[in-house]
């Protein structure tokens, strides 16, 4: 932490988008996780009037098809958990309760938390890179840290553990240079 005294946690420009991208991200490489957002942009986006496309709202994003998405390279779950919980959102779903909806689990819900809401203690627990950041750190195998050792060893940091996170995801960063 001390090589990055002023690193600040990246937020998304708001929660729907940091839930947005955390669905559409899941269980994906990044490269791809970022062709289907454009797909969400280009489908339910609002153009700004300069050439760029603001990602969709909610109640946009609800009236789309899964099938619509489907025929454009996303998984079928994928497809229904997006336009689920663009549904439940624009329905007035509060985003603390949205790991009710089918499709967010517990490292969904920490993420948004996270980069979403700001929240300055929340960990998406079960993430690979933050797992296997702890592990180098700790000089131990990514395989010997289940959820519940990342859970217990990122306690000592409540109630920063936000920050932590993003300290660990910026170590990864950098050992991948």
């Amino acid at each position: 932490m001390r090589r990055r005294p002023n690193l600040r946690i990246p937020l998304a420009a708001d929660p729907f988008e940091a839930l947005v991208w955390a669905i559409v991200g899941q269980q994906i490489n990044l490269r791809f996780a970022s062709r289907l957002r454009n797909v969400l942009g280009a489908i339910a986006g609002t153009p700004t009037g300069s050439g760029l496309t603001a990602q969709p709202r909610a109640g946009t994003l609800a009236l789309v098809s899964p099938a619509e998405l489907r025929a454009r390279q996303f998984s079928q779950t994928k497809a229904e958990y997006v336009v689920g919980a663009a549904q439940a959102i624009a329905d007035g779903l509060p985003f603390g309760e949205i790991s009710q909806l089918r499709g967010i689990g517990q490292w969904t819900a920490g993420y948004v938390e996270l980069r979403g809401l700001g929240k300055l203690d929340s960990v998406p627990i079960g993430d690979s890179g933050l797992r296997s950041s702890l592990a180098q750190a700790l000089g131990r195998s990514r395989d010997s840290l289940k959820p519940v050792d990342v859970a217990s060893i990122m306690e000592r940091y409540a109630p920063y553990r936000s920050f932590a996170t993003a300290h660990l995801w910026a170590r990864l960063a950098d050992a991948d240079r």
